[in-house]
């Protein structure tokens, strides 16, 4: 239902019709929910925060193509919406931030240069907030955030019911009463099939 009113009923993409490679355009859906994915890390942010701005970035992709909106201002506008909607409070400064480092990091590892990402710290990169850089991103993602809640029809409540917000509660009320033992095997499906929603993102 949420379907028909959020998307529209087309066999090709916007990105399609704009002669964009299938393998390409879900080449840029990958590449834009591990910035999202790894902006979540960084900045310490819900799991169910992450999983709504890529909710968020996949179904404006369903409306606009990757030719008229560059994913690296479309992924920080639409985690700044998802921590509004999901109450989980950060700074657009450190989103821009953290952006920022990530662009820098994709730099370094375009180079062949690698390094594991939780090491590096996104202060050592950080973008000065007079530069006009700054301010543009800022303006960027102000505008991009209201262009994202018009293309999904303002229906923000409907975008965040994902099943990450059901799966602990109904394990819970399903073995609540299990001695030790099984509780740790509990524990044990329940960190499995949080990997599973995870990985259908």
């Amino acid at each position: 239902m949420m379907n028909d009113i959020v998307l529209i009923n087309k066999k090709k993409t916007p990105s399609e019709e704009k002669n964009i490679d299938k393998n390409e355009e879900i080449k840029l859906r990958i590449y834009g929910c591990q910035l999202l994915q790894e902006a979540g890390i960084i900045l310490k942010l819900k799991a169910v925060t992450i999983v709504t701005s890529q909710i968020l970035f996949h179904r404006f992709y369903f409306k606009k193509s990757f030719t008229d909106f560059d994913v690296n201002i479309i992924a920080p506008s639409a985690l700044y919406l998802s921590c509004k909607l999901e109450e989980d409070f950060c700074r657009i400064y450190k989103i821009i931030n953290t952006f920022h480092f990530l662009c820098k990091y994709e730099n370094i590892k375009s180079k062949h240069i690698y390094f594991d990402i939780k090491n590096l710290n996104p202060e050592h990169f950080r973008i000065n907030i007079e530069s006009e850089e700054y301010k543009n991103m800022k303006v960027d993602i102000y505008t991009y955030e209201l262009l994202i809640l018009k293309e999904i029809g303002f229906l923000v409540h409907k975008i965040n019911q994902h099943p990450h917000s059901f799966l602990l509660p109904y394990i819970h009320s399903l073995f609540n009463n299990l001695n030790t033992i099984h509780k740790d095997l509990t524990k044990k499906l329940a960190q499995m099939s949080w990997g599973f929603l995870n990985d259908r993102i």
